[in-house]
């Protein structure tokens, strides 16, 4: 009897260590950045070389960015792996004349697709918060579609993809033997893409070009925030 209780105790404190052990190999994790604005204009005001007078202007804008990854832990500093994303970007501006016709309108819609690999390195740790560079190369797929109307009305439509390369500052802060709270903030970002660009004007107009870009950008901007959770496993 004794021999069995020792095997069932023997085994049940390799499947612990063995399970202690897993869930400090891999983790999954996401985050997220969403921004609002809204802004109008009743005083109005004089268009340069016109003699209209815009009587009302509005301008609104809604953004967010949902990001996925997996990683698996190399040791107490690093960690690698692949994620996702998924972002939508919506803008609508409105311009009225006194007589209440529209003098200037515009919508726009912007969505754009990630994939790719991270690289996390530690650099320093306070009490329970981790502070940390992030590397990440990805794909990039990107739609933008643009409506306006002023004396004629016209569509463009922007495609781009290509690759995405950027370094990121942040810190994970611990909340429990599995779970982690991010704040991430990219700091760094080069962007070499092919965009194809499509407009048309009064229905009857049609263009097409097609550029590559390549565009750097190093900044701290506290829009760019993004929160988020991440489990061990």
């Amino acid at each position: 009897m004794r021999v069995n209780y020792t095997i069932f105790l023997v085994l049940f404190l390799a499947s612990s260590i063995f399970c202690q052990e897993r869930q400090k190999k891999f983790l999954i994790g996401g985050d997220f950045n969403i921004n609002h604005s809204n802004y109008y204009n009743s005083n109005g005001y004089k268009p340069s070389g016109s003699s209209l007078d815009v009587a009302f202007v509005q301008s609104k804008s809604f953004s967010y960015n949902l990001l996925l990854n997996f990683g698996k832990i190399i040791d107490d500093k690093s960690v690698a792996g692949v994620f996702g994303s998924f972002g939508d970007f919506q803008r609508n501006y409105y311009a009225e004349l006194e007589n209440g016709e529209v003098y200037y309108k515009q919508e726009s819609n912007d969505n754009n697709y990630y994939i790719g690999l991270f690289y996390r390195r530690n650099i320093f740790t306070i009490a329970k918060a981790k502070f940390f560079l992030q590397p990440m190369l990805s794909y990039i797929n990107r739609t933008e579609k643009y409506e306006s109307q002023s004396e004629f009305l016209s569509f463009r439509l922007n495609s781009k993809h290509g690759l995405d390369f950027s370094i990121d500052s942040g810190v994970s802060i611990t909340l429990s033997n599995k779970w982690n709270l991010l704040i991430r903030l990219p700091i760094l970002t080069y962007t070499s893409t092919i965009e194809t660009r499509e407009s048309e004007y009064d229905s009857f107009i049609y263009d097409a070009t097609q550029d590559k870009g390549d565009d750097l950008n190093i900044k701290l901007n506290l829009r760019n925030i993004r929160i988020g959770v991440e489990r061990f496993f």
